[in-house]
């Protein structure tokens, strides 16, 4: 546990991910190549790297391509980004997550790498770096990938070798950083590059800029469902297999239950852009009255996104994250977009003041309210951020928990 203490804080002493989205740093592959290179490029190892970029949809695509294989037998190993509670969930084996002891040994020696050849990694760099070196030492078949800014200048695009790429579709997400429509469209779609043996995208608008900077053809997929089409595509590609068994897998803050209980419903949802808004529009209308949305967004993402479903809501309540509340819109700046919304800064009274119990779950005992309206028969939905309901859901699944479990849902 210490260990793990010690590469946790050196990792958190880097440069953040959000200095790339805000533009202090200038995004480049340079740093994790020379890192990958140093290590003799574990990032060749693997049979196949899987990548997987676009707006939306790649946790989903990332996590239910990693259960299909798992079923199949073939040994995966699953990068992603970003992660609710602990770093440890950006890396699955399997499907359990990486552990303490293995994550730490990785980290130590990215860092004793970055020292000696004078290297500046930021968080999101040495931790890839960290992530493939340890899917290697545990000799995955596969690499899954999951891009996390847009495309070219992800770390995960730095790795060499066989590979299938995916963009899902080009959508409203950090535009400051990525450009308009057509230039998010050409950066995500440089994914596609000389090493790519398969490109696939669900795209609708963007097919002609993508193509333009694609080094091979893509194949664009029309099917409404496009996620089977897409695990189907790519699991023949490398099997052979046409008939085989899918699994659609469920992820933590994606319309995620939380346990029952005493209390009222509890559902938690990272929608922080537009598309995935509107993907969950008609569940939210589905749900019976009273509901109620807690609302917290990063700035980085774009508030008005929640317009498409707001109206939805008996009530908003407007409120920000407890870890890092600078980086969020504060409830102020939020209630000025949607003047309906109500402002309660605390997030556990913007949750009906949920308490601890003895073993750090959820309460059983009936909690104060905010309001008269928050009762037993219930909704209430957290919505905006996936770091918002990564502080909600450690009320539920402490993190310590996972870390010791290996697994997201642990008893």
């Amino acid at each position: 546990m210490e260990s793990f203490q010690k590469a946790l804080d050196w990792l958190e002493s880097l440069q953040a991910e959000s200095h790339i989205t805000s533009g202090i740093i200038r995004p480049s592959l340079k740093t994790t190549q020379k890192l990958l290179e140093a290590f003799g490029n574990p990032d060749l190892s693997f049979s196949y790297r899987i990548i997987i970029g676009g707006t939306a949809g790649k946790g989903t695509l990332t996590r239910s391509l990693q259960d299909t294989f798992t079923k199949l037998g073939i040994k995966s190993a699953a990068i992603t980004s970003p992660h609710l509670q602990t770093p440890l969930e950006r890396l699955r084996l399997g499907q359990k997550l990486i552990d303490r002891e293995n994550w730490a040994y990785s980290i130590f020696q990215v860092k004793e790498k970055s020292e000696e050849l004078n290297l500046h990694p930021t968080y999101y760099e040495a931790l890839t770096v960290g992530n493939i070196l340890t899917a290697a030492y545990f000799e995955a078949e596969i690499l899954i990938g999951e891009i996390g800014l847009g495309g070219e200048y992800d770390s995960i695009n730095a790795v060499k070798g066989k590979r299938i790429s995916v963009v899902t579709f080009i959508g409203e997400d950090h535009a400051e950083i990525l450009g308009d429509f057509p230039a998010k469209a050409r950066t995500k779609a440089r994914i596609f590059n000389t090493d790519s043996i398969l490109n696939l995208s669900y795209e609708k608008d963007y097919r002609k800029e993508m193509q333009e900077v694609a080094a091979g053809p893509i194949q664009f997929l029309d099917s409404p469902m496009v996620n089977e089409v897409l695990i189907k595509e790519i699991v023949h590609k490398i099997t052979g297999k046409s008939d085989i068994k899918l699994v659609i897998s469920a992820l933590p803050a994606r319309w995620e239950f939380m346990p029952s209980s005493s209390l009222c419903t509890i559902i938690l949802d990272g929608a922080h852009s537009l598309p995935r808004f509107e993907s969950i529009r008609e569940k939210i209308k589905a749900l019976p009255s009273p509901k109620v949305a807690v609302f917290a967004m990063r700035r980085n993402h774009d508030p008005k996104s929640f317009k498409i479903v707001s109206d939805l809501f008996d009530e908003v309540i407007f409120t920000t994250g407890q870890e890092d509340p600078d980086l969020f819109w504060s409830p102020e700046e939020l209630q000025k977009i949607f003047p309906q919304g109500i402002i309660v800064k605390n997030a556990r009274e913007a949750l009906g003041r949920i308490g601890d119990s003895e073993d750090s779950t959820l309460t059983k005992k009936e909690p104060e309210r905010v309001s008269d309206r928050l009762r037993k028969d219930l909704t209430l939905i957290s919505l905006g951020s996936f770091y918002f309901c990564g502080e909600v859901r450690n009320w539920f699944y402490p993190t310590e928990k996972i870390e010791e479990q290996r697994t997201e849902w642990p008893r």
